[in-house]
Parts: C-alpha cells; sequence; structure tokens
C-alpha cells in the first residue's frame, strides 16, 4: 500500500501493506495469543502512523496551505490501531489526507471498507442535475427518464456531501466528479447513513421538464461498474475539413498521437482538441502541442 501526498514526493510505506493486514478487531482480554500478536501489529501500525506525520509535515508542500488540524486526525487513527482492521484504518488515513487541498494525493488503491454491493450504474452530473447511465456506459439507465431525482430517499447533493470526507479540498467538479465516483460503493454509504443493508437499491428517475417520475427496484452489484474512457471518439477528420485531436491522458501515448496527427492536420481549417475526462499526468503533450 502506497501513500502519495503532494506532487513531486511520493512516500512509499511499504510497512503499510505488511502492518495492515495482519491488524484484527479486539475481541477479548489480552490474555490470548491472538491477542499479544495484534498488540505486536498495533506497535507496528504506530511506527506507520509516525511516519505518514513526518512525511506529512516535512514533504507535503500543501500541508501548511491546507491548515487543517492534524492532531486531532490523527488521534482518531491512533483510536483504531487496536480497534479497527486494515480497511478502516487506511479508510481513516485517506480521510486526513482528504483535509488537503492536494487533488493528487491519496492512499492509492484506497476503497471504502466491507463494502458489499455497488451501484448497477453510473453516473454523470448535468448542470446542477445528474444522470443515470446503465452499468456500460451505453445509454440512459431508463431511456424516458434520464435524470435521477433520489437514491433511498437521498439526492445525490446529499450522498455526495457525505462522501466529501474521503476527496481532497480541490476544485467543485473535482469534488464532484470523485464524489460520484465513490458512490459507487453504495453499501458502505448507505450503512455510513444509517441506512439498512439489502440487496436492491431504490432509485427515483424522472424526465427531463420533471413532469413524471418512476421507482425502479434494482439488484446491486458485486463490483462496481467502469466510467472508462469517454467519450470514445478516435482523433481524425471531421466536417467543414476540420481536424479533431482526441486526448484522453497526458504520456507516452498522447505525445505520439500528437506527432501522428498535427502533420496529417497541416492543411485543414481549424484544429478541435478534445480532453474531456483527461486527469492529467506529465506535461510534455501540451509542451509537445506548444513547439
Amino acid at each position: 500500500m502506497f501513500i502519495t501526498i503532494g506532487c513531486l514526493y511520493k512516500l512509499n510505506i511499504i510497512l503499510l501493506f505488511v502492518t495492515l493486514t495482519f491488524c484484527h478487531r479486539v475481541v477479548a482480554d489480552t490474555t490470548t495469543a491472538d491477542d499479544q500478536a495484534m498488540i505486536q501489529n498495533s506497535s507496528k501500525t504506530q511506527v506507520v502512523t509516525e511516519q505518514l506525520i513526518k512525511a506529512i509535515k516535512e514533504q507535503w508542500s500543501y500541508y501548511e496551505l491546507s491548515r487543517f488540524d492534524l492532531h486531532s486526525q490523527i488521534k482518531s487513527i491512533r483510536q483504531l490501531e487496536l480497534t479497527a482492521d486494515r480497511e478502516y484504518l487506511v479508510h481513516e488515513i485517506q480521510k486526513t489526507i482528504a483535509l488537503g487541498i492536494d487533488g493528487h494525493a491519496s492512499v492509492i488503491g484506497y476503497r471504502p471498507p466491507e463494502n458489499r454491493g455497488c451501484l448497477p450504474f453510473l453516473i454523470e452530473s448535468v448542470g446542477d442535475r445528474y444522470i443515470a447511465l446503465n452499468a456500460h456506459r451505453q445509454g440512459f439507465l431508463e431511456d424516458r427518464f434520464p435524470y435521477i431525482k433520489s437514491i433511498d430517499g437521498k439526492s445525490i447533493n446529499q450522498w455526495c456531501d457525505m462522501i466529501l470526507v474521503v476527496v481532497p479540498k480541490g476544485s467543485l467538479q473535482y469534488q464532484k466528479r470523485n464524489s460520484l465516483r465513490y458512490l459507487r460503493y453504495y453499501d458502505f454509504w448507505r450503512r455510513e447513513a444509517q441506512l439498512k443493508h439489502r440487496k436492491t437499491v431504490n432509485v427515483v428517475v424522472e424526465t427531463e421538464n420533471k413532469s413524471e417520475q418512476r421507482t425502479l427496484v434494482l439488484p446491486m452489484l458485486p463490483r462496481i461498474p467502469k466510467y472508462g474512457i469517454w467519450p470514445r471518439k478516435e482523433s481524425g477528420f471531421i466536417a467543414d475539413n476540420l481536424g479533431y485531436l482526441r486526448l484522453s491522458k497526458m504520456n507516452s501515448d498522447a505525445n505520439r498521437e500528437i506527432n501522428y496527427w498535427l502533420a496529417k492536420f497541416k492543411k485543414t481549417v481549424g484544429l478541435i482538441i478534445d480532453v474531456r475526462g483527461n486527469g492529467g499526468g506529465s506535461r510534455l503533450p501540451l509542451l509537445n502541442l506548444y513547439s
């Protein structure tokens, strides 16, 4: 398990994976061999916590700018060292990092703990509303009712507000995008909202003009549906002698795409560069474009 903090520094806490894999909940007194082993493993998690504090204070350039109470959050982590398993401890560390303003900071591979069911559809924001797409992202969940009004009685904004505890304090667009992705792990957040565990989810969808509604009762999925790259469109020529350059990522593939297509676009009257869904990465593709 790696914790990445800041754009320039990466703290590779190998011990975190080794230690937290063996953490268990306290179920009895400290006289048994299992409890003694748990105390020993708790000591290892304390070392990880100390490394986390040191990395945040010494390597995270956004720490002072973020202005959050690190002491209080570390206290919450300390309380979990003896009473929680690996997943919940990692969850608390993600909440600590999410107090910052660095959108590149995260516990790599973080997933909400003990999730036993996922939303059977994808959600995208459209202005101040939300649409539901089928799990394969090939159409609306319900063609005549594309907009979501609520899930289990709560609006999407209410769910997203609750999920913000694990999303860094970036732009509103960044927070909304990441909240919707974490919402796919719906069983965990439903329990956080103190709603009962069920194998189904109730979704109220509505028409564009809000004149009609329909309630869908859908089975949960065992795994999250994937957003993938969208739109799934290749670079090439489009109408009116325009060039269309699709850059879904900023990496070496983007550089090859730029080099190949810009040579072909020399005689076009204009160029559209589509970076929708691009999460960033290397600066080299941008430098290549402007060279």
